[in-house]
């Protein structure tokens, strides 16, 4: 792949289904885009929707425009699959209510919307009309521990008119509105500015001394990680070497974050993997394909991995995740009009 390819940009119209399908397309994507979810609407099966999304590295920055709808991701959804993501909404038209953690907050085009993807939630966007806004998914891995309290960010104080907040809403539009203007190698810096610049929204609002590691290197080492996860032969050295640090160093700015090197690359890889797991367009591709992809490429080192994290095995994770998707309307309250 050039670095002088466009950047990764991809769009869901639901116009592109036969209209008996496009309510089920929309839940399809979001799940895929976001975690399992259940879907109430107002509108018919015939269900206009649209969305672009831009990949930043890890960082995904969409914007959606639809009809009314509620979004329900409930406690069991929340244990089946959690992909420990942050999410901040930003309505530039309509309104979106979130109810989450004893919280029920309508926010408007002035205020972030919050939501850590392992709080069960009942999400309400453009109840009066069609909605039209920007969404931002942020892995937590990305974000230092003593800034990132998520109740302290569920009671809408993320403001999106001024400061810091109307700098990332800025440049959010910015980087929607200028797709064509960006090339691939873009991505992982485009996602560090924007990380950057919801770690100082965070630190702001909660009024925190702590900054990340002296410039964002604890982010720069994490998405050099990342780009490169299906190398099996990644090692600490390898890293710190790239990155003109010692090994010793860089082993304290993971222990100084909560987590270690190698606990890190373990997890972001097995979170991969259950993500092309549960994916139905992967339905075919065998198992131990989709471990190697990512950095797994012995089975038995896999499988005895897989089965710590998630407490199942690998095919049953599977099987399970494309049941959820074949039986939705018995399984989830979504589907109701």
């Amino acid at each position: 792949m050039s670095p002088g390819e466009p950047i990764h940009h991809t769009t869901f119209q639901s116009g592109s289904f036969d209209p008996s399908e496009r309510r089920d397309a929309w839940v399809d994507h979001l799940s895929r885009m976001h975690a399992p979810i259940g879907m109430r609407v107002t509108a018919p099966s015939d269900f206009p929707a649209h969305q672009e999304v831009l990949q930043l590295g890890d960082v995904v920055v969409a914007a959606s425009q639809h009809m009314p709808m509620t979004v329900e991701r409930t406690p069991r959804m929340v244990r089946q699959s959690d992909p420990d993501i942050v999410y901040l909404g930003l309505p530039l038209h309509g309104t979106m209510t979130i109810e989450q953690a004893g919280w029920s907050i309508v926010h408007r085009r002035d205020r972030f919307t919050f939501h850590d993807s392992a709080q069960p939630c009942l999400v309400q966007s453009g109840a009066e009309s069609r909605y039209r806004g920007l969404a931002l998914h942020l892995p937590k891995s990305l974000l230092p521990r003593p800034v990132y309290k998520p109740h302290e960010l569920m009671d809408g104080r993320l403001r999106a008119d001024a400061g810091i907040g109307g700098l990332l809403a800025g440049t959010l539009d910015r980087l929607m509105a200028d797709v064509d203007g960006f090339r691939i190698a873009d991505g992982p810096r485009l996602g560090a500015v924007v990380s950057d610049l919801v770690v100082a929204l965070f630190a702001h609002v909660m009024d925190s001394p702590v900054a990340p590691a002296p410039d964002g290197l604890l982010f720069r080492i994490k998405a050099f990680i990342q780009q490169r996860l299906g190398d099996d032969t990644l090692r600490p050295g390898d890293i710190a070497a790239a990155h003109h640090i010692s090994t010793s160093y860089l082993h304290r700015l993971f222990k100084a974050d909560g987590m270690s090197v190698a606990k890190f690359i373990r997890r972001q890889r097995l979170e991969r993997i259950s993500r092309d797991l549960a994916n139905p367009a992967s339905r075919g591709v065998p198992i131990s394909v989709i471990a190697a992809q990512w950095g797994f490429p012995r089975a038995a080192e896999f499988s005895r991995a897989f089965r710590a994290a998630k407490g199942l095995t690998a095919r049953d994770y599977r099987q399970q995740a494309l049941t959820r998707f074949q039986h939705r309307d018995q399984e989830t309250p979504g589907h109701r009009t």
